[in-house]
């Protein structure tokens, strides 16, 4: 019995629920019907759904609408506490708003950043074009879609 209750004292979250609030996004997608899903390992403090939170790196500030525990799927909870890993759903229309290993906090208490943000260094670069110029529009829209859900994509248009 003793094995055991070491191997829980090992794994126990780390963290103070009494800190101010800081978490690390690790991962976010696009939903068509709630906008981005935001996951975030939540290091100290405690958020609920109506808080009002920022990202370090935008200063851009948020309504929470909705937070949970992803047990495979989403399992909407009343608080994220320090220690667990859930998701955040505040209104963003893009991924490039939720920044891979941002972090993010209460309005009324910033914190610093968890880990310094770099910019993705891009790896593949291609020329894309349709086959027929009358279907340039479908085209643009579909990598519009693409930008939506990933976030380390980056389109650039060439100028004629």
């Amino acid at each position: 019995m003793g094995s055991f209750c070491s191997c829980c004292n090992a794994i126990r979250p780390v963290g103070n629920v009494n800190k101010p609030f800081r978490g690390l996004v690790f991962d976010s997608w696009f939903d068509k019907r709630r906008g981005v899903v935001t996951l975030v390992a939540v290091v100290d403090g405690q958020l609920k759904k109506e808080d009002k939170i920022s990202f370090v790196s935008s200063d851009k500030v948020y309504e929470v609408k909705d937070i949970g525990l992803m047990r495979p799927d989403k399992v909407s909870a009343e608080k994220l506490y320090a220690g667990q890993v859930g998701y955040i759903m505040c209104g963003m229309k893009t991924t490039k708003e939720a920044q891979i290993g941002d972090t993010v906090s209460h309005k009324s208490s910033p914190v610093p950043p968890i880990l310094p943000i770099r910019p993705a260094k891009q790896m593949v670069f291609a020329g894309v074009y349709p086959e027929d110029q009358s279907q340039n529009e479908s085209l643009r829209g579909s990598l519009d879609k693409l930008m939506l859900n990933d976030s380390s994509v980056s389109v650039t248009m060439e100028q004629r």
